[in-house]
C-alpha cells in the first residue's frame, strides 16, 4: 500500500451536516425532509494509478440508513467487498486484489437513504482506474492494541492490531493464537483486525502471537511471526446495567420501537447471556426477535433488534440474574429486572391484532389456528374460529364484546372436509370472561341460558348453567416452545352444566370446566377443557401469534 494510499485513509474527515428541518401538523416537532449528498470519496472519480487493494469510501452529508446504503452499493466490473463504517463515511474493501490497469466504477443507488427516509436525487458513481504496479511488499504490523507489556488492561477489552496494509480475512483467521485460550470473535476491517473475546482471567498475562500465514491481498505474508503480551487487571467490580433505551420504568414507549439497547457499566461475559431460565424472559419479548441479539465488541452494548409493533398498553420485562462481567463478576443487583410500558390501552383479548394465534399440546403434536373473523366494532360481534392444520375450518363460537364481558352466542362445528356439522345457539348470551379480568380478580358470577342445537339428524332443546370464576391472583406460564413465559396471567374458570332434551325427555348431560389462562395484550395463552362427566381433559398452549 503506498503512503500516499494510507494517508488518504488516515486522513479522511467525517464532515456532519445538520439538516433543515420544517414543522409537521403535529406540535411543531421538525421534519427532516433534506435529501442526502455525497461530501467526498476515495478515490476521486477519474484517479488513475489508485491501489489495487483498498479501501475505498464514501463519505454522506448527514447520517444515513445503513442497511439501504449497503443494499444499493454496486461495481462494474464485479468483485467480492466487505463495508464498514466510521461515522457516516462507508468504507467499501475488496476481499481479493482487484485486477491492475483497470478501470472500475462503484455505484451508489437512489434507494440509500438517510434515517428520515430521504433518498439520494441521482446515483453516485466513482470511477478509477487501478495502478498496475505489482505488490510484493510484505506486510508489517503498524501497531497493537493493548500495546505489548501493557498491564491493567480490562480482561474483556477487544485486542486491535493494525497492519500496514489490507489484509487477507481467511489467513488472519488461522495465523492468530491466544494463550489462554478463550472463545474468540475476529473481525477484518481492510487494515484492521479486531478481537472480540470472551473475559480473559483478570490479574493474568495474555500471550498473542501472528504467525507468517497472515498474508495482504497480493499474498505477501508477514516476514516473522509476531508475539506480543499483556497482563489484565486485578477485576472484583461487579457490573451493572448503566443504561438503556427504552429506558428502564419507561411508559408511553412507541408501539413501532426498532430495538431495545441496553448498555452495562463494562465489557460483559457475552457467553453469561446464553443460558436464561425462561421464567426469566417475557415471551411477548422473544416473540419481537426476528433477528440474534447483536453483542458485538467491546460487549458492554447489547442490541436486540424488534421486527414486528409492539402490543399497546404492555409492559415488557426481562429478568438479568446470571450475567456476568467479563472476569466472572455477576450483575449487581442480581437480579437486575429490566422493563417498560407501550402507550395505548391494555387488552387480555384483542380482536384487532394480534389476530390470529396457535396452539398446540404443551408437548407439541398438530397446531391449531384460530383467527377473528367478522368483527363488527357498532355489535362488537365476532367469530373465533379454529382451522387445523390443513387450513380448513373445523369450529367456531360466535362471540359478543359488550361492555366489559365477552359473551358466547353460540358454538358451530365443521367436519374435516369443510362442511357443516353441528351448531348450537343460546336465546341468552353466556357470560365467558371479563374483557378486562385483571380488574376484576376474585369475581365470581352466574351462567344460565337456554337454547337450541341442530344436527344433520334434527334438533333440540338446552339448558346451560353453571358458574364463572377469576381466580384472586395472576399466575405466571412458561411456554417452552417460545423460550420465554407471560405474567401477570388472569385465570378464568367456567363451569357448565348441559342439558340437552326434546320435550320431556332428556338426551344427555354434560359436565365441563374450561380453564382460560389470559395474558396482557396477547390474549388466551393456555387453555384447559375437562370432560367432567367422562373425566377426559384437553390442554393446548400458544406456540405463535400475529397479525394477517
Amino acid at each position: 500500500m503506498s503512503a500516499n494510499s494510507k494517508s488518504l485513509l488516515i486522513g479522511v474527515l467525517v464532515i456532519i451536516a445538520l439538516a433543515l428541518g420544517c414543522s409537521d401538523d403535529n406540535g411543531g416537532a421538525p421534519v427532516d425532509k433534506t435529501p442526502p449528498t455525497v461530501l467526498a470519496s476515495f478515490p476521486q472519480s477519474g484517479a488513475t494509478e489508485v491501489t489495487r487493494s483498498g479501501p475505498y469510501w464514501i463519505a454522506f452529508s448527514e447520517a444515513m440508513d445503513e442497511e439501504s446504503v449497503e443494499g444499493a452499493l454496486s461495481a462494474e466490473p464485479s468483485f467480492d467487498f466487505t463495508t464498514f463504517w466510521s461515522g457516516d463515511t462507508i468504507f467499501v474493501a475488496p476481499d481479493i486484489l482487484l485486477l491492475p490497469a483497470t478501470t472500475y466504477t462503484i455505484s451508489v443507488g437512489t434507494s440509500a437513504n438517510d434515517l428520515a427516509g430521504n433518498t439520494l436525487e441521482e446515483i453516485y458513481e466513482i470511477t478509477f482506474t487501478t495502478t498496475s504496479e505489482v505488490d510484493t511488499t510484505r506486510p508489517t504490523i503498524v501497531m497493537t492494541q493493548p500495546e505489548d507489556g501493557a498491564s491493567g488492561i480490562p480482561s474483556g477489552m477487544p485486542i486491535v492490531i493494525t497492519f500496514s496494509e489490507p489484509m487477507t480475512r481467511y489467513t488472519i483467521e488461522g495465523a492468530i493464537s491466544i494463550e489462554p485460550s478463550v472463545q474468540l470473535e475476529i473481525t477484518v476491517e481492510a487494515s484492521i483486525v479486531t478481537i472480540g473475546h470472551e473475559g480473559f482471567p483478570p490479574d493474568s498475562l495474555i500471550k498473542v502471537t501472528i504467525d507468517t500465514t497472515a498474508a495482504d491481498l497480493a499474498g505477501n505474508h508477514l516476514a516473522s511471526e509476531y508475539p506480543f503480551s499483556f497482563r489484565t487487571a486485578p477485576d472484583l467490580i461487579r457490573p451493572y446495567l448503566a443504561s438503556a433505551s427504552p429506558a428502564k420504568g419507561a411508559t408511553g414507549v412507541s408501539t413501532n420501537l426498532s430495538k431495545i439497547v441496553l448498555t452495562f457499566s463494562e465489557p460483559m461475559d457475552p457467553y453469561s447471556f446464553d443460558d436464561f431460565p425462561i421464567e426469566d424472559l417475557d415471551a411477548r419479548l422473544m416473540h419481537l426477535f426476528l433477528e440474534e441479539p447483536e453483542f458485538e465488541p467491546p460487549y458492554s452494548t447489547i442490541t436486540l433488534p424488534i421486527g414486528e409493533p409492539l402490543l399497546s398498553g404492555c409492559t415488557y420485562w426481562v429478568i438479568l440474574r446470571n450475567v456476568t462481567d467479563a472476569a466472572g463478576n455477576l450483575i449487581d443487583p442480581s437480579p437486575t429486572h429490566y422493563y417498560f410500558t407501550t402507550r395505548g390501552s391494555l387488552t387480555y383479548f384483542p380482536v384487532t391484532y394480534p389476530n390470529w394465534w396457535e396452539y398446540s399440546e404443551p408437548w407439541g403434536g398438530a397446531i391449531e389456528t384460530f383467527r377473528i373473523e367478522n368483527y363488527s366494532p357498532s355489535t362488537g360481534d365476532l367469530d373465533y374460529a379454529r382451522y387445523d392444520e390443513g387450513g380448513i375450518r373445523r369450529h367456531v363460537e360466535s362471540l359478543q364484546l359488550s361492555g366489559s364481558t365477552i359473551y358466547i352466542r353460540g358454538v358451530t362445528d365443521y367436519t374435516q372436509d369443510g362442511t357443516w356439522d353441528f351448531a348450537m345457539t343460546f336465546d341468552d348470551p353466556l357470560p365467558y370472561i371479563p374483557a378486562d379480568p385483571h380488574l376484576r380478580l376474585g369475581d365470581t358470577w352466574q351462567v344460565q341460558t337456554t337454547g337450541t342445537a341442530n344436527t344433520q339428524t334434527g334438533s333440540y332443546d338446552l339448558t346451560v348453567s353453571g358458574t364463572g370464576q377469576i381466580e384472586p391472583d395472576t399466575t405466571q406460564i412458561a411456554v417452552e416452545r417460545l423460550g420465554g413465559s407471560f405474567r401477570n396471567c388472569a385465570v378464568v374458570h367456567l363451569y357448565t352444566t348441559l342439558l340437552a332434551y326434546s320435550g320431556t325427555d332428556t338426551l344427555g348431560v354434560m359436565d365441563s370446566h374450561i380453564i382460560t389462562y389470559l395474558a396482557p395484550g396477547v390474549g388466551i395463552v393456555k387453555r384447559i377443557q375437562i370432560d367432567l362427566s367422562e373425566g377426559d381433559s384437553d390442554t393446548t398452549v400458544i406456540s405463535d401469534w400475529g397479525a394477517d
